[in-house]
């Protein structure tokens, strides 16, 4: 039976949903109307089932994210007339990253190249940080966000999104950690990944990268006083402290490099540096990426949010938030808290 499948679209609402057409011959055999079932073939579960006009516009989107869809078509009277099985191995896929924080580029990157591994098909990718994966994922096709691309055989976003509609993702991003988010829309199994960042491979010094900020107030460790004591304990153990925040510190007894920087110069001093001291933030997540131990002082994200390897994660443990919420942080942990935690570190 000569039926098209293609599963891409310019639209958004549309993706990873099917346009069917089929030959004039079919058309005219069908009266241009089918019953197509969505099967889903890892489970063998029925999930939705249409009847569709074989005109060339999308089917109604009820899941956007991957799934192993097998298709049986049937005629009105419920007599099977075909069968289709998505299958990319050497098929084109165009998967978009739809976000623009650092953090969430840097946390997804690595299941996309995963993706294409697993099917071993070939990947187009937008990000919106190209520059730092276009050296260390060569086998994936970089372009820049909001490029129409056509003639693939299926395409993704992957975004975080609070509704709990599963047509957009299977998982909610506020009680999961942030990477299983890529890998449940992409249809892998999670496991903590890290991301290849191409940064210098140098000597580390005796050095610690902070950043005090984050995207939202209520994500910064907001103790008065807190941020200055950790500058002053780094510099007793003989530590130089880099600043590195784009928005301006006041910080006094640092190298105070806050600004607006290129990435290049903030992967250069991670590369050297011991340390980073940082919030829920991307430059958490660059740090982790270019081998720099972690400190992540968040009481506003749950503990498993972000990555554990290589990470010593600080919040009060009184109150630990079991998803995100956006309200103020009501019990966020002491400044004693903090730096009896950094020490312990530190002088191991």
């Amino acid at each position: 039976m000569n039926i098209k499948i293609d599963f891409t679209t310019n639209l958004p609402l549309e993706i990873g949903t099917p346009i069917i057409t089929a030959s004039p011959e079919v058309e005219s055999e069908v009266n241009s109307s089918i019953i197509v079932e969505f099967i889903d073939d890892d489970t063998n579960k029925l999930i939705d089932f249409r009847l569709v006009k074989l005109d060339s516009k999308p089917v109604p989107g009820f899941r956007q994210y991957y799934t192993k869809w097998k298709l049986i078509f049937k005629d009105l009277e419920s007599n099977i007339l075909g069968t289709y099985t998505l299958d990319l191995e050497n098929k084109v896929v165009f998967i978009k990253m739809d976000a623009r924080a650092l953090g969430d580029n840097l946390a997804w990157i690595d299941y996309i190249d995963q993706f294409r591994i697993k099917h071993n098909c070939h990947v187009i990718c937008s990000t919106f940080f190209n520059e730092l994966f276009e050296q260390t994922y060569p086998d994936i096709m970089f372009v820049a966000p909001n490029t129409q691309i056509t003639n693939v055989t299926a395409q993704y976003y992957v975004g975080t999104n609070n509704s709990p509609n599963k047509i957009y993702q299977p998982s909610l991003y506020l009680n999961n950690p942030l990477q299983k988010i890529a890998s449940d829309i992409l249809g892998l199994e999670y496991k903590e990944s890290k991301p290849k960042i191409n940064y210098p491979n140098i000597p580390r010094k005796k050095k610690v990268c902070i950043s005090e900020y984050a995207s939202l107030k209520t994500k910064e460790w907001n103790i008065i006083g807190g941020w200055q004591a950790v500058v002053d304990l780094f510099n007793e153990c003989g530590y130089e402290v880099v600043v590195i925040s784009k928005e301006y510190s006041y910080l006094k007894n640092v190298t105070n490099k806050s600004g607006d920087y290129p990435l290049k110069d903030r992967i250069k001093d991670l590369a050297e540096s011991e340390f980073f001291v940082g919030n829920s933030s991307g430059l958490s997540w660059l740090a982790w990426g270019c081998g720099a131990h972690v400190f992540l002082i968040s009481d506003f994200t749950p503990p498993y949010h972000e990555p554990t390897e290589n990470i010593t994660r600080i919040y009060n443990k009184r109150y630990p938030r079991e998803s995100i919420k956006y309200e103020e942080v009501l019990h966020p942990i002491s400044k004693e808290g903090v730096i009896n935690i950094i020490k312990e570190k530190i002088q191991k």
